[in-house]
């Protein structure tokens, strides 16, 4: 069952962390209202709160007109950067069919349009070209792994099946397909940026190796977490996700 949860527009600015749940009657100021089954839960929260709190790295991804989400589940980092830089559209992209009630009770409620499609990678999607593409798609590549972290975090993911589609890229195929494809729906000079849990699978360089020609066609910057300062201190030592980056391909 879909459910409505708010986020706070200001990155947390609050000492809530994550989402609420509520009965949204009366929304907070600065507050995003999306809808979603929590089953559907993925890293989206996490790079928000941690990551696009960070100026400097909202001006690298800024872009004028348009994104898409791809392995968007409910779309947290889409809505969120459309709604903070005033974008004209957002697309969303997933191979879950399940998700698509959530997107379908939450476009009405912002002022930029949005679409929802079904695909696997973008094998099977036939919308128009944006600006930036932001993906945080499948993290480990052999089901050995997967089962590993499923163990180590059972309330991330309590169904096997919805668990699989949201971590387990088997064979790094999703990732090959994507990157093969990308440019095709790519304005020029558009950008590409992964969102990555770096300790649990897949690197900054298996990305960019990815890429047919890459460095001919892309150029790419590599951004660790932004709470760590020159120093080498993070500002939560406790974080789970020391090692996770964000990785963006510009078209050239």
């Amino acid at each position: 069952m879909v459910k409505q949860h708010c986020l706070d527009i200001d990155v947390f600015a609050c000492e809530q962390e994550w989402t609420n749940i509520c009965t949204c009657d009366n929304l907070p100021e600065n507050t995003l209202s999306l809808y979603h089954d929590p089953k559907h839960f993925g890293g989206g929260q996490y790079f928000i709160n941690h990551f696009f709190s960070d100026n400097n790295l909202l001006e690298k991804l800024k872009v004028e007109n348009s994104l898409m989400e791809i392995c968007s589940g409910p779309g947290y980092i889409g809505y969120f950067l459309a709604h903070k830089f005033n974008l004209q559209q957002a697309i969303f992209v997933d191979i879950n069919p399940e998700v698509e009630e959530g997107h379908t009770k939450t476009k009405d409620m912002f002022d930029f349009s949005s679409e929802f499609h079904l695909s696997n990678a973008l094998n099977d999607y036939t919308g128009p070209k944006v600006d930036l593409i932001m993906a945080a798609p499948p993290h480990v590549v052999t089901e050995e792994h997967y089962n590993d972290v499923a163990e180590l975090l059972p309330d991330w993911f309590p169904e096997e099946k919805q668990g699989k589609l949201i971590l387990l890229d088997e064979g790094f195929q999703f990732h090959i397909d994507f990157c093969r494809d990308a440019h095709k729906f790519l304005n020029d000079n558009g950008k590409i940026a992964f969102c990555f849990f770096n300790e649990i699978g897949i690197s900054s360089d298996d990305l960019k190796g990815a890429f047919p020609n890459g460095d001919n066609n892309y150029t790419f910057e590599h951004i660790r977490h932004p709470e760590w300062d020159e120093d080498g201190y993070l500002e939560n030592e406790d974080d789970p996700h020391q090692a996770a980056f964000i990785l963006i391909a510009t078209r050239k």
